[in-house]
């Protein structure tokens, strides 16, 4: 019993040594010179991002202009008679 708590532990702490300098030489590198793979963009944005309830980054933001909402409502209205046809 003692040896698989001290290999999980070991896994862990192995895991955790791996992100801390993922995190560390993106951090150091800066936004020049390291580009994000695809597949760290999806896990960031897509997943991590919904895991937390965030919003993606690459989702449209929603505006709360006051053109937005006008032009919005409208289109809800119903149409004229002289519209109908």
């Amino acid at each position: 019993m003692l040896g698989v708590y001290l290999s999980v532990l070991m896994a862990e702490t192995c895991l955790s040594i791996m992100l801390t300098i993922s995190v560390l030489r993106l951090h150091h590198a800066g936004p020049d010179e390291t580009e994000m793979s695809p597949m760290v963009r999806r896990l960031v944005f897509g997943w991590l991002a919904r895991l937390v309830g965030s919003a993606a980054g690459d989702r449209p933001r929603r505006t709360n202009n006051s053109a937005s909402c006008h032009s919005a409502a409208n289109k809800l209205t119903s149409p004229t008679p002289g519209q109908m046809n």
